[in-house]
């Protein structure tokens, strides 16, 4: 055992190492655990969990398995991450409300997305009453927009059913609402139109 105890200001435990050292190895801190190495700090800071060669700050690693990270908090508390620079240290996070159980990503310091321990998710709404529920200040909304590369099925939207499906869409420019239609294919009957001049065609 190994116990470090500090009473003053000064520093506790300092490591340095001096990269002019010929033939020292390029970590400042290694730990081991019967010949696996477990953590590594690298000379240029970078801190390795499960990797004797961190590429970033940090970096955790278990090839054998699955890497499990958790964050935990009190039962009304959050836990979250926060990502931003030197101006603004939260200007993005994303955040677990245990006191609700939601799911919170925000951008510009500003919530963006909720998830509700229901499953609901609310864009620009912080308390979605539906599976998709999207709140706008102004006339912003929904854009399908159709891909040039596939415009024969692109920007489309599926109503799906046991009974048979639905697809509406924007065809040439005109309204278009087809039955009996496979989801992500062309698809289906026209049954109803609407078209630039306001002229209405059914069947």
């Amino acid at each position: 055992a190994l116990l470090i105890t500090n009473n003053g200001s000064s520093r506790s435990l300092e490591i340095n190492h001096n990269a002019d050292n010929s033939g020292v190895v390029d970590e400042v801190v290694r730990i081991m655990n019967n010949g696996t190495r477990l953590f590594t700090i690298e000379s240029d800071g970078n801190v390795g969990i499960g990797t004797d060669s961190p590429t970033s700050l940090l970096e955790v690693s278990d090839t054998s398995g699955d890497v499990d990270f958790k964050l935990r908090s009190s039962n009304t508390g959050s836990s979250t991450i926060r990502m931003g620079d030197a101006g603004n240290i939260s200007a993005g996070y994303i955040e677990y409300d245990n006191n609700v159980n939601n799911y919170i990503f925000a951008t510009s310091n500003t919530e963006r997305l909720r998830i509700t321990n229901a499953g609901n998710v609310g864009i620009g709404t912080s308390s979605p009453s539906t599976s998709l529920d999207i709140t706008t200040a102004g006339p912003e909304g929904i854009v399908l927009s159709q891909d040039t590369g596939n415009a024969a099925i692109s920007a489309r939207l599926f109503l799906e059913s046991s009974a048979g499906n639905i697809a509406v869409m924007n065809s040439s420019g005109r309204f278009n609402v087809r039955t009996g239609t496979t989801t992500g294919s062309s698809s289906g009957t026209e049954r109803f139109s609407i078209l630039q001049d306001g002229k209405v065609g059914i069947g």
